[in-house]
């Protein structure tokens, strides 16, 4: 029973991160909306993911005193180290993800700013120069005059 659950939670941790792994074709403003479903199961499957890790330790003692002769503790060792790999696989890509994300966001906002900024400083200048007088052929032959 414990190795065809491990089996099974080996399937779901590699199906899951193909899954995962797709996600990075997409584009960084694309990604988030995507991610939460994948986020939301690896938390609903992460108790028994863990938990099964944790029995399968109990079970095997230490690494290093595992009698590895035994073809069924030997495989029992595989999968659960083969298991913990992929967790911990799927563990960093959500977090790269997540980050991948996050940067775009705030790239956004940093571009955002810089538009504002420009469209407050764009307006300013607008005002100053509407409240000069207006340059026409009439008024630069007099300032002109003025100034020679």
């Amino acid at each position: 029973e414990l190795d065809e659950s491990m089996d099974n939670l080996l399937q779901w941790a590699n199906d899951k991160m193909a899954a995962l792994v797709k996600l990075e074709d997409l584009k960084p403003e694309n990604i988030l909306p995507c991610l939460k479903p994948h986020e939301d199961d690896v938390n609903a499957k992460a108790p028994e993911v863990v938990g099964k890790l944790a029995d399968v330790e109990a079970l095997l003692g230490p690494a290093e005193s595992r009698d590895t002769e035994d073809e069924e503790v030997a495989a029992l060792a595989k999968k659960h180290e083969a298991l913990a790999a992929k967790w911990q696989e799927i563990l960093d890509e959500l977090e790269k993800l997540r980050k991948n994300a996050s940067e775009y966001s705030d790239q956004e906002s940093w571009f955002l700013d810089i538009c504002l900024k420009m469209d407050k400083w764009l307006q300013i200048k607008k005002r100053f120069l509407l409240s000069q007088t207006p340059v026409t052929m009439e008024t630069f032959a007099d300032d002109l005059k003025t100034h020679r």
